[in-house]
């Protein structure tokens, strides 16, 4: 059977999606959230991209092996196409390279499936804010929330390594959230707190005139997720990525 993938686009190697490794990312389109801060607006609808044979990937996937440590597969929301996910994860594997899986994590019982397999490396797991904020942030119904913490869960408790991130966005993300998110994520690897920019490919326009928070701001915000974890990170455009 002849195997297709909705793609957004592809691309090698990076060395900034995956910290300390060089990779080759591929944005599945397509999501189920509807984050007004989302800079990949023109995939987000399920019918974006392009639909592409699982043979061209494998195919480039092929072509950059010698250079990569591995793959980073992001979104849209690849877990919303789980068959073409395993496939390329099975793949990329069976090559000795790992697999990055980048989610908005409303999808656990994929992400179990791919971690009882061994199929993942590490899970990048966007906690957005708050659980009772949700809806207001992701444009998703109250439940959405509790998925998102169930694939916290399964991902804690594997061999995968844990990354949770947050977009700190004025008047949507403050200290609230991020004193509930580091409560709630306390045991991963590595939280990183994302300096929202208003440009790109914004999914409510609306937010192009929204200021940006500082990095005194978000040094602030990260000191308060330390206080739970073992392990921050603050990125912004002026500095980088700085560990607190």
């Amino acid at each position: 059977m002849r195997w297709n993938v909705r793609l957004g686009d592809y691309l090698s190697p990076t060395t900034v999606d995956w910290p300390g490794k060089c990779a080759m990312i591929i944005w599945f389109a397509g999501c189920n959230f509807r984050c007004r801060y989302c800079q990949n607006a023109s995939i987000v609808p399920p019918g974006s991209g392009r639909e592409c044979a699982l043979d061209e990937l494998r195919s480039a996937i092929k072509d950059n092996i010698v250079w990569i440590d591995g793959v980073v597969f992001s979104g849209g929301e690849p877990t919303l196409q789980e068959e073409a996910l395993t496939r390329l994860s099975a793949y990329v594997k069976e090559r000795k390279r790992g697999v990055l899986v980048d989610t908005n994590g409303s999808r656990p019982e994929v992400l179990e499936r791919m971690l009882e397999r061994g199929l993942v490396d590490q899970v990048s797991l966007d906690l957005k804010a708050a659980p009772e904020k949700y809806p207001q942030v992701t444009g998703t119904s109250p439940a959405a929330a509790a998925k998102v913490l169930e694939s916290l869960k399964l991902s804690l408790g594997s061999k995968a390594v844990t990354e949770v991130r947050t977009t700190v966005v004025p008047g949507l993300v403050g200290a609230k959230d991020i004193e509930s998110i580091a409560r709630l994520a306390k045991d991963c690897d590595v939280y990183y707190l994302q300096q929202f920019r208003p440009e790109g490919d914004l999914l409510d326009k609306s937010l192009a005139s929204l200021r940006p928070p500082t990095h005194r701001e978000l040094m602030r915000l990260g000191a308060i997720a330390k206080r739970h974890m073992a392990k921050v990170g603050v990125k912004t455009r002026e500095f980088g990525v700085q560990y607190l």
